[in-house]
């Protein structure tokens, strides 16, 4: 038993776990095979998940916690859908503004959940911890650049501004960090944690300008998407040849005089497989560990979802599927809903068709069916393949429903969104497979 348990978490002094972690880090960043495209993800991911930060991924602990409040207290569902899908102000307020459940445990979980969901959408914070950085390293060379990069933070005029310079500096970072020679191992340990307080700041800044999109020219809106392209690639969801089709994709947007609505759209839905090369990076890296830790426990299905949604990759999406609604429109583009035609609001994501029996949720005690069209509260990782779910709830690209879609090899799946926060309507997010 205690020959086992030495290799636990915790069984060691937190102080053992970091050096232990540091060494591990050094050890990898001094391989020349580990600082490849290929390994890139994979390395940074490390960087980001062994304990050699003095700050956690707050975003990441506040949907955990959000899926145990709900796990205890089924009536906090709609919250937990809301900060897995968008950790904005509304959200954070909502997170406060609960009703305490009589859980014990769960009542101190509420106010966690609010106060990690803030501390992840805040600005700023990066460059505080880039100056930390600065104060340990001796290096000039990485002194010069993290002073580069806190200057022109401060400089920013506006959170657009920030975005792309947390964006720029962060691809910059990434080549220093595979390429250049003249980096010691501690030093591009730095960099790859400066590198992960950018994502942070683009997180962070990404969150607080949604709350504009219905305000901002379609220029805008390609702008941000670029920056924020330029910081999937810094962090490895993105190869290089997918960022630079990427970036020619929206060059052409942004620099076209006259373009015809039928190239815009079919533009734009290029342009939305993002997400879906953002996955497969990370399935491609981590889904036989999943596997394998699935086995221990049932949290282990959660990590690419968590990582997709913790990432700049849900500003990305929330602020194309502004775009991709638009675009819609212009060609034409006509929804229904059982035979009715719906106006607005209607969103198609993966065009498909498929029949099947429109049914409720089954009880506890029985199993979906394979030809079944569900009618479900919210979905769950442990929905089995079936041919259709229709959820509760407003949706996007990096909603529950579409990670669920895609890993099931669904074609079809829509989502209704309400006109305003404000409507009251209820929405639906449907998705069918083949």
């Amino acid at each position: 038993m205690f020959r086992s348990a030495r290799f636990y978490r915790g069984a060691l002094q937190v102080e053992d776990e970091r050096a232990g972690a540091r060494s591990l880090l050094l050890a990898l960043v001094d391989e020349a095979d580990w600082r490849t495209p290929e390994r890139f993800l994979l390395l940074r991911v490390a960087t980001r998940l062994l304990p050699v930060n003095s700050e956690p991924p707050t975003a990441a602990q506040a949907r955990q916690l959000a899926i145990d409040i709900a796990e205890r207290d089924p009536g906090f569902n709609v919250l937990r859908i809301k900060i897995h899908g968008l950790p904005m102000p509304p959200i954070r307020a909502g997170c406060a503004n609960t009703p305490r459940p009589r859980t014990g445990g769960t009542r101190r979980q509420v106010p966690a959940t609010g106060r990690r969901t803030r501390h992840a959408v805040r600005t700023r914070a990066a460059i505080r911890q880039l100056e930390q950085l600065i104060s340990e390293s001796g290096s000039s060379a990485l002194k010069s650049t993290l002073h580069q990069a806190i200057a022109q933070l401060q400089a920013a005029p506006n959170l657009a501004s920030r975005l792309r310079i947390a964006g720029d500096f962060g691809l910059r970072w990434r080549e220093l960090i595979l390429q250049s020679p003249q980096f010691s191992p501690p030093n591009r340990v730095r960099l790859l944690q400066a590198s992960l307080a950018l994502e942070q700041e683009v997180y962070a800044v990404g969150n607080q300008l949604l709350e504009h999109t219905g305000t901002t020219s379609r220029l805008t809106r390609l702008h941000w998407l670029r920056s924020l392209g330029m910081s999937l690639t810094a962090a490895g969801f993105l190869s290089e040849r997918q960022w630079q089709a990427l970036e020619q994709r929206i060059n052409a947007l942004e620099q076209a005089k006259q373009i015809s609505a039928e190239d815009y759209y079919a533009t734009l839905r290029y342009v939305a497989r993002v997400s879906q090369w953002a996955q497969r990076s990370l399935e491609f890296q981590f889904s036989a560990s999943i596997e394998h830790w699935s086995d221990l426990t049932d949290r282990a299905v959660h990590f690419i979802p968590d990582r997709l949604r913790g990432s700049p990759l849900l500003a990305y999406t929330r602020v194309l599927d502004v775009l991709l609604q638009d675009a819609q429109q212009h060609v034409g583009v006509e929804q229904t809903l059982f035979d009715a035609n719906v106006s607005g609001g209607l969103r198609g994501l993966n065009p498909g068709l498929r029949r099947g029996v429109l049914l409720n949720a089954p009880r506890p005690d029985e199993a979906f069916r394979s030809d079944g069209i569900y009618l479900l509260p919210s979905t769950t990782p442990e929905l089995p393949p079936v041919a259709g779910i229709l959820t509760q709830g407003e949706g996007s690209s990096l909603s529950h429903v579409q990670l669920l879609a895609r890993n099931l090899a669904f074609r079809m799946s829509w989502s209704t969104m309400p006109c305003s926060p404000a409507s009251g309507r209820t929405s639906v997010n449907a998705s069918c497979s083949r």
